[in-house]
């Protein structure tokens, strides 16, 4: 009985170690695809935020423009001013996180070693 019974411990373990194996391979057969993916999302995604919120500042400026000009009246200095005040509150709101964007799809560009270890490190945190 002590024999079948090894005999069937060896068998599950040798099964589960050749397992580990070609799972293993697989791994380290895929780890540059998965690596190039991340690479190019994490730019792709860089660019897409950066590139709409540079459009939401354009539209900001624009709506200015038009809400000077939509009276037919000529615009005077203080209309001037003051919707360029507050035009100017989401563009410092919205170029804060553009610049981030655009600094991390440059880091992915420019450094990719170093944003892949960045990211390695802030996953294990």
């Amino acid at each position: 009985m002590t024999t079948k019974t090894d005999e069937a411990i060896s068998a599950v373990l040798t099964r589960a170690v050749e397992a580990a194996q070609v799972t293993g391979e697989f791994v380290v057969e895929q780890a540059p695809d998965v690596v190039q993916q991340l690479l190019a999302w994490e730019l792709t995604h860089s660019l897409v935020w950066a590139l709409t919120l540079a459009a939401v500042i354009t539209l900001v400026w624009k709506s200015r423009r038009w809400i000077l000009t939509a009276g037919g009246d000529v615009p005077t200095p203080e209309d001037e001013l003051t919707t360029g005040a507050i035009a100017s509150v989401p563009t410092a709101m919205l170029a804060f996180p553009m610049i981030t964007y655009i600094l991390v799809g440059l880091k992915v560009l420019v450094a990719p070693k170093l944003f892949l270890l960045e990211y390695a490190a802030s996953l294990i945190k």
